[in-house]
């Protein structure tokens, strides 16, 4: 019975791999997904393919389910932090857009940037996010992070961002 069930799950697997990458069908892929995952409901690999699957279809609710059950199930150290950091900017990009829960997706840019701290389209949103919301200690802390990197480039960047952040504050000390 167990060689039956592995053997469905691997062929599940495949099909859904075949849909998804040479047909370019994400539906029909989201189906044999979805059944890897009524077999080993845990299986990581068919949550984080789902959930990209669901982002392309537009159907951010389920991608953001399936992003909470890959990090739920994830062990931290079979995953690169580069891979995890990706999914955690991906989640708060969601988040961001469907919920529009600002700390919320700032939680996930931060979790991001502690496992990719060299990522400047991290502290791109992070610093329009935190400009936006005129909350100018944690903008401080995250341009000073960003000047603390080895990445040469990023350190300018941030350099040049406090300096613009540090004028507009010193215009409108209320903004």
């Amino acid at each position: 019975q167990t060689g039956d069930t592995e053997r469905l799950l691997e062929l599940n697997l495949r099909l859904a791999t075949l849909w998804q990458q040479q047909l370019k069908d994400p539906g029909s892929a989201v189906e044999y997904y979805s059944r890897v995952l009524s077999l080993a409901p845990g299986h990581i690999g068919a949550h984080q393919q789902l959930a990209h699957l669901y982002e392309q279809l537009g159907q951010p609710y389920a991608a953001l389910s399936h992003y909470e059950d890959y990090l739920a199930s994830v062990k931290r150290s079979d995953v690169p932090d580069a891979e995890l950091g990706l999914i955690y900017e991906r989640l708060g990009r969601l988040i961001l857009t469907s919920q529009g829960s600002v700390e919320q997706a700032l939680a996930c840019f931060e979790q991001a940037l502690q496992l990719s701290p060299e990522r400047q389209s991290l502290y791109d949103i992070l610093v329009q996010i935190l400009a936006q919301s005129s909350d100018a200690y944690r903008l401080r802390q995250c341009l000073e992070k960003a000047t603390a990197t080895a990445n040469a480039s990023l350190k300018r960047w941030a350099q040049l961002k406090m300096a613009d952040v540090e004028r507009r504050f010193l215009q409108d000390p209320e903004s």
